[in-house]
């Protein structure tokens, strides 16, 4: 019977049918090099057989210098199948390995003698981001996460306005020193986190589930700043009185899991139309302001 070898590659994943033979073969076999490889990658080997799961200290990664990286190796459920996770640590940045497979036997004592070697690059770091001047690191990082996300769906990042901006940080200000979302209005409806207090240079407003006073939200950028156009807003926060302090990420988890919220960020519908937005963050309160059109006084 002829001895066969089989080899499928995938661009990141490694799933190899590798075949056991009983004939003598002593030469290395050099895949072909993976590049671009995120650092915590974890490869899967298939074999053409159940393993003798007492070799897989025979798969091993080395780094250039042919030193073993410390990975654990764990058989899966078919038997057939390794899977070599990455460093608890990672692989380093920029740095290349090489994943061995030699001397490995089959359940049932078939030897795999030829070495099969495939090399590995790890992507190089991602440059620290730096501070947006005019924008808090907080601020600066859910306008990060934001624009990721946006461009994760194909769209295009926002700039981030200054007027809006300022909506935005008036409006965290507003929330963590007199919570508005905690009233109700003459109708006896509670107020949501779209409201303000009557405790500032704007007109109040107890944003309801109705939407009846939506206006007076709208307007809030004309009131505030020179912007000269409607704004929209994503809010989530904590009651001020639970002293919790709000993440960008989690801020981002949250409207991601809202439909109406997730909306706006990834321009669903008439959100489609929104070209720049403002981020407010600080304390137990996230505002995201969204607009149309330009700000007159720019962008950071």
């Amino acid at each position: 019977m002829k001895n066969v070898r089989l080899f499928f590659i995938t661009c990141f994943a490694l799933i190899s049918f590798i075949a056991f033979t009983t004939k003598d073969v002593n030469a290395s076999e050099i895949m072909q090099s993976k590049t671009g490889v995120d650092p915590h990658y974890d490869w899967t080997i298939k074999f053409n057989r159940e393993l003798d799961r007492n070799t897989l200290n025979k798969i091993q990664v080395r780094d250039a210098a042919g030193l073993i990286i410390n990975t654990k190796k764990q058989l899966l459920a078919d038997g057939k199948s390794v899977k070599v996770f990455a460093p608890e640590q990672g692989y380093t940045n920029g740095k290349t390995y090489r994943l061995e497979i030699q001397a490995v036997k089959s359940k049932f004592a078939h030897l795999l003698k030829n070495t099969t070697i495939m090399p590995f690059t790890i992507k190089d770091a991602e440059p620290e981001p730096q501070l947006t001047e005019g924008l808090s690191k907080k601020e600066q990082q859910l306008a990060k996460l934001l624009n990721q996300y946006r461009e994760s769906k194909g769209l295009k990042a926002l700039p981030i306005s200054k007027s809006l901006t300022e909506v935005a940080r008036a409006h965290v200000k507003d929330s963590n020193a007199y919570s508005p979302e905690n009233g109700v209005d003459k109708r006896g409806i509670k107020c949501n986190l779209h409201s303000w207090s009557a405790n500032g240079k704007w007109s109040p407003v107890c944003y309801t589930s109705d939407h009846k006073y939506a206006s007076n939200m709208w307007d809030k950028p004309r009131e505030l700043t020179d912007y000269n156009g409607d704004g929209f807003e994503i809010s989530v926060g904590y009651s001020s009185t639970t002293n919790v302090q709000i993440t960008p990420e989690q801020a981002l988890k949250s409207w991601q899991g809202s439909q109406s919220h997730n909306d706006v960020i990834i321009g669903i519908g008439y959100w489609a139309e929104l070209t720049t937005m403002g981020v407010g963050i600080d304390g137990s309160y996230a505002h995201v302001w969204f607009g149309t059109v330009q700000d007159p006084s720019g962008y950071y």
